[in-house]
C-alpha cells in the first residue's frame, strides 16, 4: 500500500508540473500552435497585471513590420533610444500609414467575423485587399517614378493590382540585399518551387547573371597583392542583376487563385471537407498545419507581388488575419525576410521558429516587469518614453503617439462599418 501511495503521489506531482493545455480544441492536435497560443495567452495576462498591452511592446510591435537587421542598425546609430518610424522614408509618415493599415486590417477582420457569425462565411478577395491597400498606401507615399506623367500609367494606382500593360515587378539583388545571391539562392530562383496554373515558376530570373569565381584563380597571389585579395573577396561566383516576380498579365488570375486557396483552407479547417473537381486545387496541400499554411500563402503572395508598393505589408496583413482565425498571435514578420530565397520546407520551419523566438523574447520582458526593476527600452510600450532616452527621443515619441491616437480616432469616426456595429468599431 505504501508503494502504491508514493507512486500515486508521484503521478499527481508530475501531472501538476505539466503546463496546462488551455488552447482551443481545434489547435490541440497541432502541438506547435497549441504551445504558442498557450504562451501568448499567459503573456497577455502577465503584462495586463502591469497595465501593459503586449501588442504594443516594442520588441513585438516593431518586429511585426520591421526587419530585425534594420532595427538593429537603427539602434546602433541611436544608442540613446531609437524611433521605429525613422527606418523608412518618408518618416514618420510611412510608419503612421503602416499603423493605420494595421487598424484597417482589424476592421476587415471584424467585418469578416461578423459575416461568419451571420452564416455568410469568411471570404477573402482581391477587392477587399485592394481596399485595404488603398487606405494604407494612399496619401502621398508613391515613389518618384509613379509621379512622372509620361510613365505613371505603367504603374497601378493604390488599391489596384498589376495587370496587362503595367510594368513587371522585381528587385535588384545588389540594391536590396547588399550582396550577390549565393549559388544555392541562384539555383532556387532558377527552379522556383511555386508554380502558376500552367506549371511555370511564379518567380523568375530576368537579368540575373553569375559573377566569375576569381578566388580559385587568385589564391596564390592573395598574400602578395592587395588587388588580388580585393578581387577574390569581391568576386566569389555569386549572382547579380534582377529577380522578377510574376508577370503583370498573369497577376489577376493568380490573385484570384490565391484567394480561392485561402478560402478553401478556411473552409477545410472548419468542415474537414475537400473541394473536388476544381483544377485550381490540384496543388493544394490539405495536410498542412496552420503555421505551415500561413507560411505558404504569404510566400505565394510575395511571389505574385500584385501591387507596385507595399506588398510586404499586405502579405503580413493577410498573415495576421489568418492567424486571428486560429486565435494565434500576430506574425513576427521582421524575423522572416527570406521568403522567395528559400524553399517551402525551410520557410515553414523559419516561420515556426520566429514565433517561438518572439514568445521567448516577450517572456524575458515580462520577467523584467515582474522583478520590478529596470526594464529595457525594447520591453517598454513602444510609444512611451523610457528614462534612459534623450529628450529629443522622448519628444518624438510623445508627438507621434498623439498623431497615432488622433489618426485612429479619425478613422473610427469616419469609417462606415457594414456588418459590425459602430460600438464594436469604437472598441477595436
Amino acid at each position: 500500500m505504501r508503494r502504491i501511495s508514493i507512486f500515486s503521489f508521484s503521478l499527481i506531482f508530475c501531472f501538476m508540473l505539466q503546463p496546462l493545455q488551455a488552447c482551443d480544441n481545434f489547435l490541440k492536435k497541432y502541438k506547435t500552435e497549441c504551445n504558442i497560443q498557450n504562451r501568448y495567452l499567459k503573456l497577455k495576462a502577465g503584462f495586463a497585471k502591469h497595465g501593459v498591452d503586449v501588442d504594443f511592446i516594442t520588441e513585438f510591435r516593431a518586429i511585426r513590420f520591421i526587419a530585425r537587421r534594420d532595427m538593429k542598425r537603427t539602434i546602433e546609430k541611436k544608442p540613446g533610444g531609437f524611433l521605429t518610424w525613422d527606418i523608412y522614408d518618408p518618416a514618420p509618415k510611412t510608419w503612421l500609414k503602416w499603423e493605420e493599415g494595421n487598424f484597417h486590417r482589424s476592421i476587415v477582420s471584424a467585418e469578416m467575423q461578423c459575416l461568419s457569425d451571420k452564416g455568410k462565411g469568411w471570404k477573402f478577395s482581391t477587392a477587399s485587399l485592394g481596399k485595404l491597400h488603398k487606405k494604407t498606401i494612399g496619401g502621398g507615399l508613391a515613389g518618384p517614378m509613379e509621379k512622372i506623367p509620361l510613365v505613371e500609367k505603367l504603374f497601378p494606382r493604390p488599391g489596384e493590382v498589376r495587370r496587362r500593360g503595367h510594368a513587371n515587378s522585381g528587385f535588384m539583388v545588389q540594391k536590396w540585399m547588399k550582396r550577390p545571391l549565393t549559388k544555392e539562392e541562384y539555383n532556387l530562383i532558377k527552379n522556383f518551387e511555386l508554380k502558376d496554373k500552367d506549371g511555370n515558376p511564379l518567380v523568375r530570373t530576368t537579368m540575373l547573371f553569375r559573377q566569375p569565381n576569381l578566388k580559385k584563380y587568385l589564391n596564390r597571389f592573395t598574400e602578395k597583392s592587395k588587388v588580388a585579395a580585393y578581387l577574390s573577396k569581391k568576386f566569389k561566383g555569386g549572382a547579380v542583376g534582377q529577380v522578377g516576380y510574376l508577370r503583370s498579365k498573369q497577376v489577376p488570375y493568380e490573385m484570384a487563385r490565391l484567394f480561392k486557396h485561402i478560402n478553401e483552407a478556411i473552409r477545410f479547417y472548419k468542415t474537414g471537407k475537400k473541394t473536388r473537381g476544381d483544377s485550381d486545387f490540384n496543388d493544394f496541400d490539405y495536410k498542412r498545419n496552420p503555421l505551415q499554411l500561413v507560411a505558404d500563402l504569404q510566400r505565394r503572395y510575395i511571389a505574385i507581388h500584385p501591387f507596385h508598393e507595399g506588398n510586404g505589408r499586405m502579405s503580413r496583413f493577410i498573415q495576421d488575419m489568418l492567424l486571428g482565425l486560429f486565435n494565434l498571435p500576430a506574425s513576427p514578420a521582421g524575423d522572416l525576410q527570406s521568403d522567395v530565397l528559400t524553399t517551402n520546407a525551410v520557410y515553414r520551419k523559419e516561420t515556426a521558429e520566429a514565433f517561438k523566438l518572439a514568445m521567448t523574447n516577450l517572456e524575458t520582458c515580462l520577467k523584467q516587469y515582474d522583478k520590478g526593476g529596470k526594464v529595457e527600452p525594447r520591453c517598454t510600450h513602444m510609444y512611451e518614453a523610457h528614462s534612459s532616452e534623450s529628450d529629443s527621443i522622448k519628444a518624438g515619441k510623445a508627438k507621434f503617439y498623439k498623431s497615432f491616437k488622433d489618426s485612429i480616432a479619425s478613422i473610427k469616426s469616419s469609417e462606415k462599418p457594414g456588418c459590425i456595429s459602430r460600438e464594436k468599431l469604437k472598441n477595436l
